[in-house]
């Protein structure tokens, strides 16, 4: 057994401090975390015959599988064409994309986050005339967010000892990347809300974004979302919607999404309506709308992670199109989809995960 030998090598012959550090607790759990397994594969003579190199690949797997899975990840941004205000110069923009996505090959963290439109008048007053800044602020709490969000994941990942505080270290993260937030629109006061006013009353809107975030630790992948970003898994050439839009019963049964008192007085961070949802925006209360959960991943899974720009289409489109489509060419098909019917062009951010 090369561990045991080894251990008894330094306990022998290696100095004092070295053999005193190693107790027999400590032996005993070295053995057990780092088993001895011994694989012979006869090569065959022919060259071209790679199936000891399969052999080989699954037996680690097996023991293996948080070292040898092999991730690729993709991502694409792109914005909605029709977003043209005029600017206090007097001319027409084009609104940057208010999407935003951060993908972390090295670490395996994934987030996804959509700025909230402002109206057009109040998109004008925040183009900075001094740089030609077209920057929305939706767009700029998107990247404070984000950006928090994960290097606070980093050291989740980096510090953590157990899988046990994994789901509760995230949601801590969240609300912290959270309170950034508000702190970032607290020391730029004109961002910080606007009054409005409507039929029903006032109420106060505050820049915000939603998001959609993941990271894979071990064999799981662990994720989180607010409002309608969503999380989409392609499995054994099934689709599973393992994280829903929050805003379906107001946007779609109610069809109040443009009614902005109504939505702000009852329903965006609203935890004690069963139909309220969740808007990133520094508001304590939008950390009861941000659940962590996980799943253990298998070889060949797809995992989609995609703003309301192109959520209809994952969730809906063809499964074996949607798997052998690039991204870019993803974007342009729904782009089309939504001039044949007359739907206004919507930002759209995507990462895709593929395990093998």
């Amino acid at each position: 057994n090369i561990t045991s030998k080894t251990l008894i090598s330094i306990i022998r012959n290696g100095s004092a401090n070295v053999s005193d550090g190693i107790s027999s607790n400590t032996f005993k759990t070295i053995c057990t975390a780092c088993p001895d397994y011994v694989v012979t594969l006869q090569r065959d003579l022919d060259s071209l015959n790679v199936y000891h190199i399969k052999k080989l690949h699954d037996d680690l797997f097996i023991t293996f599988p948080s070292v040898i899975r092999y991730v690729t990840s993709q991502n694409a941004l792109s914005g909605g064409s029709d977003k043209t205000y005029e600017s206090k110069r007097g001319n027409i923009v084009v609104r940057k994309n208010e999407d935003y996505l951060i993908c972390d090959e090295l670490n395996k963290i994934y987030i996804v986050a959509d700025g909230i439109s402002r109206s057009s008048e109040e998109y004008k007053d925040f183009l900075n005339e001094s740089d030609n800044d077209e920057t929305s602020i939706s767009r700029k709490v998107c990247e404070v967010f984000s950006d928090s969000l994960h290097g606070l994941i980093k050291e989740i990942i980096s510090n953590s000892q157990s899988e046990d505080r994994l789901e509760h270290d995230f949601k801590d993260a969240f609300e912290t990347a959270n309170q950034n937030v508000e702190t970032f629109l607290k020391s730029n006061r004109d961002y910080y809300w606007t009054r409005r006013y409507t039929g029903g009353g006032a109420y106060y809107e505050k820049p915000g974004c939603v998001a959609i975030a993941a990271f894979l630790f071990g064999n799981k992948l662990y994720y989180g979302a607010i409002g309608d970003c969503m999380g989409i898994l392609i499995r054994n050439g099934n689709r599973i919607i393992f994280s829903d839009k929050q805003t379906d019963y107001a946007f779609t049964q109610l069809n109040i999404e443009n009614d902005r008192y109504r939505l702000y007085s009852e329903y965006v961070n609203k935890p004690d309506n069963f139909y309220g949802y969740g808007v990133v925006n520094g508001d304590k209360d939008a950390v009861s709308f941000f659940v962590p959960s996980h799943f253990e991943l298998e070889a060949g899974d797809a995992i989609y992670l995609v703003s309301d720009g192109l959520s209809d289409l994952i969730k809906y489109g063809d499964i074996d199109k949607i798997s052998n489509c690039s991204l870019e060419r993803l974007m342009k098909k729904e782009d089309e989809r939504r001039a044949a019917v007359g739907k206004r062009n919507d930002d759209k951010a995507i990462i895709k995960i593929k395990i093998n």
